[in-house]
């Protein structure tokens, strides 16, 4: 995460990252994954604006759809999609 905000946010590599920046950099990357989600999907959703925590978030009555794991700059990523209940 802290690599992530520091490449989308032109930072250094012994820049801090704020709690802030990292809102900010994981958000807009949740916005871009999930806007190219919505438009490879036949039924047009709803999506959610985006949580960026530390935690994860609860998936209690949640269903997974999808997920994808990912390698960036040597670094595991997971990208999940689910469905929120009701």
């Amino acid at each position: 995460a802290t690599l992530i905000t520091q490449a989308l946010l032109a930072m250094g590599p012994d820049d801090p990252v704020g709690d802030e920046d990292f809102r900010d950099a994981l958000g807009e990357v949740a916005n871009v994954v999930g806007g190219n989600v919505k438009s490879l999907v036949p039924e047009s959703g709803r999506l959610t604006l985006p949580e960026v925590t530390h935690e994860r978030p609860s998936s209690d009555g949640c269903s997974l759809l999808h997920e994808l794991a990912l390698s960036w700059r040597g670094r595991a990523i997971v990208i999940s999609l689910w469905q929120l209940p009701g």
